[in-house]
C-alpha cells in the first residue's frame, strides 16, 4: 500500500496487486476498510501485504444480488441454479482457479 517512500494509499484512489494473480485492480468501499488497517501497520514500520478480497451486495426490488472476489478475465463461467429465474451461484475460472463467485436471488 506505499505508493512511493513516506506516501500510502488506500481505498479508491489505490490501484494494488490482486494477491492471487498479480493483476493491477481498484475497488472501493469496503476494501477501502481493509486497506486502511494494512496502511496503519505499514506505516508503523511493519511489512504487511493486503491479501483482502474485495465483494458486495445489492437488493433491488425483490433481486439480491452478492459478488465475491475479483476476475477481471475468465477462462469459464460455471453456473449452478437457474439463470431465467434469477436464482444461481456462479464461479467465474480462470486457469483452474476460482477468482470471484456471483450469486443471485429473486424473493
Amino acid at each position: 500500500m506505499c505508493a512511493a517512500d513516506g506516501i500510502y494509499a488506500a481505498g479508491d484512489i489505490a490501484h494494488y496487486p490482486d494477491w492471487r494473480t498479480s493483476e493491477s485492480i481498484r475497488v472501493h468501499w469496503r476494501v477501502a476498510a481493509q486497506q486502511g488497517r494494512i496502511v496503519a501497520q505499514n506505516m508503523a514500520g511493519k511489512a504487511v501485504k493486503f491479501r483482502g478480497l474485495p465483494f458486495f451486495w445489492t437488493m433491488q426490488l425483490k433481486f439480491s444480488l452478492r459478488y465475491v472476489g475479483h476476475a477481471q478475465s475468465w477462462d469459464e463461467i460455471v453456473v449452478d441454479g437457474d439463470l431465467q429465474k434469477q436464482d444461481l451461484i456462479a464461479f467465474y475460472i480462470k486457469n483452474n482457479q476460482v477468482l470471484a463467485v456471483a450469486t443471485s436471488h429473486r424473493y
